[in-house]
């Protein structure tokens, strides 16, 4: 199975455990893809971020042409996933404002997870990388789960 990872940061130290359970699909026979919304390139990595053969793929924050396609495509599909998430994210500005500014980054990461051949998308935090799954499913179908954290 082609398993798509949305995470926040990647890699980071401190989420050593999301590495963990990468590994472990890896381990079991499953392709693993990472999509962070942002790249670390500093700070200390895990010994294990080297032995995971997970492709990594970080979306430019603007890519016009896949928005284009969307809607030339699925316009109401994008309309409608678009609305939902500006809706969804009314009752609080920050997460209001974070989901407008990752909305270019998912647009984008659904197209790269059709290329890819993504099956099945997982999200870490209920936050940012959830709010990427549910649009990346509403944009292709792609079915998506997530796992909360302690400040989720």
């Amino acid at each position: 199975m082609n398993v798509g990872y949305v995470v926040s940061r990647y890699p980071l130290l401190s989420e050593t455990f999301i590495l963990r359970e990468m590994w472990e699909r890896e381990r079991a026979g499953h392709q693993v893809f990472v999509y962070p919304l942002r790249r670390v390139t500093t700070g200390p990595r895990h010994e294990r971020t080297r032995a995971l053969r997970a492709p990594v793929w970080v979306a430019p924050w603007m890519q016009v042409g896949c928005h284009v396609r969307r809607l030339r495509r699925h316009p109401l599909r994008y309309c409608a996933a678009l609305a939902a998430v500006v809706s969804g994210n009314l009752g609080d500005w920050n997460l209001l404002a974070g989901a407008i500014a990752y909305w270019n980054k998912a647009v984008a990461m659904a197209e790269r997870m059709e290329r890819d051949g993504i099956e099945v998308v997982h999200a870490h935090y209920a936050t940012h990388p959830a709010m990427v799954a549910y649009v990346v499913e509403r944009l292709t179908g792609i079915g998506y789960s997530f796992t909360a954290h302690a400040h989720d």
